[in-house]
């Protein structure tokens, strides 16, 4: 699904932070289908959270308010995190895959034992229980719906591989 070096730099940061690789390939491929470049504008979070703290700066609210990289790692939780240089800097995948295993690593420990909750945190802050139809589900269970069947396909790739060369 990812190049070779993307995942192995997907190997150490998720080992480095007690995760699955599948699952963090799982959530580079539902994020930004594996693309080290990809970056998105969130208007709403810009007015809900951005707008708020006052910064004047407009490069530095905007970067705040977009999503980078491979993890779609939102600028305001990268500075959060520590997070100094710029915001090009955040498509670097040894850095995104840093900032990005780290938040989905503190979501999952957040959640756990439950998962779900974790993959739902990272994609929107918090697991949110909604009622469907009378049945208890995560606000956005189609994220987390995603992630698994990427993270199924990996596996399942994976198998093939091990099927046609055991070596």
């Amino acid at each position: 699904m990812v190049s070779k070096e993307i995942r192995a730099i997907i190997e150490s940061k998720a080992y480095k932070y007690n995760l699955y690789p599948d699952l963090v390939e799982a959530h580079v491929m539902t994020e930004s289908s594996g693309k080290p470049n990809a970056t998105r504008y969130e208007p709403g979070f810009y007015k809900t959270y951005i707008k708020k703290l006052g910064i004047t700066n407009e490069v530095e609210a905007t970067g705040r308010a977009t999503s980078w990289g491979l993890l779609q790692i939102m600028g305001q939780v990268a500075r959060e995190m520590g997070y100094q240089g710029s915001w090009e800097g955040l498509c670097d995948p040894m850095v995104n895959l840093e900032y990005g295993c780290k938040k989905l690593a503190k979501c999952c420990r957040r959640y756990h034992p439950e998962l779900d909750k974790g993959i739902a945190s990272y994609n929107s802050g918090s697991a949110i229980v909604v009622f469907r139809d009378g049945v208890e589900v995560l606000r956005n269970q189609e994220y987390v719906d995603r992630v698994h069947r990427f993270w199924d396909k990996i596996k399942n790739e994976k198998k093939l591989d091990k099927e046609i060369n055991p070596c």
